[in-house]
């Protein structure tokens, strides 16, 4: 992921007991570096936010990239 890039979690990591909330959000990378990913996030009907995942997060790892900025 680099800054830029159109990202969401996928549908295994949303699909998960208690992570369903995260189902529609949509976010863009504003930061990676440090092992840090800092994201924008929008969530239908509620607006947006911005969170920070570490290298090794389980939500980190639910992230796809679904368009890459050029």
């Amino acid at each position: 992921m680099k800054r830029g890039d159109l990202v969401r979690f996928t549908r295994q990591h949303s699909n998960r007991p208690g992570f369903e909330y995260c189902a529609g959000w949509t976010g863009v990378v504003r930061r990676n570096r440090n092992g840090t990913v800092e994201i924008l996030w929008t969530d239908p009907g509620n607006g947006y936010f911005v969170a920070s995942y570490g290298e090794y997060t389980t939500a980190r790892r639910g992230l796809e990239v679904i368009s890459e900025n050029r």
